[in-house]
């Protein structure tokens, strides 16, 4: 199922798509999707990690050391 979202990009960067859809016989579509999800990967990635280290910082996650981790791991 998809939706639309409407995106604002640079003149170039819709260039750029449009050369590779043609270089590759694919659709514009094609690509940006796959960009949104590679990028919405490493972003979701990025942020839990950052959010993990605020709640650290605030004394609400609770650190291990590596033979505490390795226990947790079974090890």
């Amino acid at each position: 199922m998809t939706a639309t979202m409407t995106v604002r990009p640079s003149q170039e960067i819709q260039d750029r798509y449009a050369a590779l859809a043609r270089a590759t016989g694919r659709s514009r579509s094609f690509y940006v999707n796959k960009a949104l999800e590679d990028s919405i990967d490493e972003l979701e990635e990025v942020y839990g990690v950052l959010h993990d280290l605020e709640e650290y910082r605030a004394g609400r996650l609770k650190a291990l050391s590596a033979d505490e981790a390795r226990a947790a791991c079974g090890l």
